[in-house]
């Protein structure tokens, strides 16, 4: 059984989803619970087992990895992905001069992976254990020169170290380059970039897709839901089964980066959805 409503739904304020003065029809519609909130205005789509879910949630989520490099290349093997909106991190550091005193130097961070630390007087690299030991407890990082080393006397240390779980985004062409053939991934950090010694970068990608693979359109919102947290339930909600929308107003799943195009419009049209454009 439907309800006919217009644009003002109780006390609803004109949002602009509604583009027709024609009243759009509302259901009670039972969504599949897990996906938390869920504003009006969300594209739901149907499912192959008939669930209601959000548009675009079916998509694959993105492969995200953190990869290992050897002589500043990282490799992945995946099939399947978009590498044209491929996200690269790398592990962050730290770069700071600091002072000696009584042969030591010392510096209170958390996080480091202390095995990457590079310790410089002035344009000379110190060799551990032959210039300096280290330690790393409690998030100290206490650096001590050894007597017998050529640098006993330095009064400053240049201190360079990543970390070992702390990513920072890094450029394409200026801190990497990336090929994506055969269903292997490899990123080359550039000999320039600050992140070119990084042991560990971040591969962020999405999987492609094609739109009429996936479950397809069959309502949208009429009020703010949530689905909760956890699956295997249900949750009722107001939806418009039919009507004249905006489409730059409509929300849906983050992982659908392509969009609503035409495939998505003529199913939504054969139910009776149709999508254009706001002049206001």
């Amino acid at each position: 059984m439907s309800i006919i409503m217009n644009e003002s739904l109780g006390s609803l304020e004109y949002d602009g989803l509604i583009n027709s003065a024609y009243p759009a029809d509302i259901i009670h519609a039972t969504l599949a619970s897990g996906y938390g909130k869920l504003s009006r205005g969300y594209l739901i789509a149907k499912a192959a087992n008939g669930s209601l879910i959000p548009w675009g949630s079916d998509i694959t989520d993105d492969l995200s990895e953190a990869l290992t490099t050897t002589a500043h290349v990282a490799t992945k093997v995946q099939a399947g992905l978009d590498a044209t909106k491929l996200k690269v991190y790398a592990t962050d550091f730290i770069e700071e001069t600091l002072e000696v005193t009584e042969y030591a130097a010392t510096k209170n961070v958390a996080g480091l992976d202390n095995d990457t630390l590079v310790v410089k007087n002035g344009e000379d690299t110190l060799t551990i254990t032959t210039d300096y030991t280290v330690t790393y407890e409690d998030d100290v990082l206490t650096i001590t020169l050894v007597d017998t080393g050529g640098h006993y006397a330095a009064e400053a240390l240049d201190i360079r170290c990543f970390f070992a779980d702390t990513f920072a985004l890094i450029e394409k062409t200026t801190d990497y380059t990336t090929t994506y053939t055969a269903n292997t991934l490899i990123v080359t950090l550039v000999v320039t970039s600050n992140y070119y010694d990084a042991p560990t970068v971040k591969v962020v990608c999405p999987y492609a897709y094609a739109e009429g693979t996936i479950a397809g359109g069959n309502l949208i919102l009429a009020d703010d839901v949530d689905t909760g947290a956890a699956s295997g339930s249900t949750v009722v909600a107001r939806a418009y089964r039919t009507g004249i929308f905006n489409q730059n107003k409509l929300l849906y799943n983050a992982k659908a980066l392509g969009g609503i195009t035409d495939i998505t419009k003529e199913k939504l049209r054969s139910l009776g959805i149709l999508l254009n454009h706001s002049i206001s």
